[in-house]
């Protein structure tokens, strides 16, 4: 049997066109050309009977429908690229040229690369540097914790001497002495400075060195620029910086840091502690003695006991035993956490 012209067009792979098929069935378009009596009737009761509008209605959401979601996918497709090109952070060309070209930067203060020779020439044993940093932070921590543990002590009213005690005519070395606030950096005990020492600065100089730009090194370029500069640091950031070489182990380039403080602030109580705690464990014995022989004699007592202990041990080291052996006695008679130490170095 001859199939007929409907079948074979919407038997056809590809979707067919409206208009070819609306063709045959409507009432104008009717031929015995291509239709059997099959076709023939269908055209004639379609012409008859369908209502003009619903004629295609069908094929309209068979095929309508798909041409509809392609251009709702199509349209989503575009607002996506639009809102990305919006918000990714594209650089053009000339941008990353300019970052590529860009100059890394280094800076050195001038204690880091030079050490003035009386400091440079000492002799420094990073591993014994190392426990003397531990053995001294013990020693710290165990002079507060002894502290307060006096201070929260209790006496029984009927224990106190019945003796009158007679007020003095004159202000003892320790009523002249007082404690100041403390802070920790890099945990070393430091006397709290900041609300004093805002004005002067420390004055130093930086080194500025810009290195090879990353495109550069890749070609295997190098070009460095070095450049001097005075600037003024503040107290505590250059504090801090200082006892991070303390932590280190890098007691030259402490100890040069140390005397610059002491060249703005010659009666810094932390200066002069810790120059004569380096300078002891760098074999310089007098230089140590004479830092903790200021540090004694500061109206704040925060180092009293530290800065006593090291300078028996000083006095003893450089050979002088005698100074020594006054001062042991004297951390003996204060029974404070050296106490028993001086009576066995004794």
């Amino acid at each position: 049997m001859k199939k007929s012209e409907l079948y074979n067009m919407l038997k056809h792979p590809t979707s067919p066109n409206r208009e070819e098929v609306q063709k045959p069935l409507d009432n104008k378009g009717l031929s015995d050309k291509g239709m059997d009596d099959f076709d023939k009737d269908a055209a004639e009761g379609w012409a008859l009977g369908a209502p003009q509008g619903m004629s295609m209605k069908n094929l309209d959401r068979r095929f309508g429908n798909s041409r509809s979601k392609l251009w709702w996918t199509f349209g989503a497709l575009v607002l996506l690229i639009g809102i990305a090109s919006l918000t990714y952070p594209w650089k053009n060309a000339e941008q990353e040229k300019t970052a590529d070209n860009k100059k890394t930067e280094r800076t050195f203060e001038v204690t880091d690369l030079y050490l003035a020779e009386k400091i440079d020439t000492l002799q420094e044993e990073p591993i014994e540097n190392n426990k003397a940093i531990r053995q001294l932070k013990m020693e710290q921590k165990a002079v507060k914790s002894e502290k307060e543990t006096k201070s929260n002590e209790t006496y029984d009213i009927g224990t106190l001497p019945t003796k009158k005690v007679e007020v003095a005519n004159k202000t003892t070395e320790i009523d002249r002495k007082r404690k100041m606030k403390e802070i920790y950096l890099s945990t070393f005990k430091l006397v709290d400075y900041r609300s004093i020492r805002s004005r002067p600065m420390i004055a130093t100089q930086q080194l500025i060195v810009q290195g090879t730009a990353a495109n550069k090194e890749e070609k295997g370029e190098v070009d460095e620029e070095a450049l001097w500069r005075k600037v003024d640091i503040p107290y505590i950031d250059y504090l801090e910086k200082t006892m991070d070489f303390m932590e280190k182990g890098s007691f030259k380039n402490a100890l040069a840091r140390l005397d610059q403080i002491l060249a703005t602030y010659n009666d810094d109580i932390n200066a002069n502690f810790y120059a004569g705690f380096c300078s002891y464990h760098l074999k310089d014995y007098h230089a140590a003695a004479a830092y903790f022989q200021k540090t004694l004699q500061h109206p704040y007592s925060n180092f009293d006991e530290e800065a006593e202990w090291y300078l028996a041990k000083s006095y003893a080291a450089s050979g002088d035993t005698n100074k020594s052996q006054e001062i042991l006695k004297s951390i003996v008679s204060k029974n404070g956490y050296y106490a028993e130490m001086a009576r066995k170095e004794m």
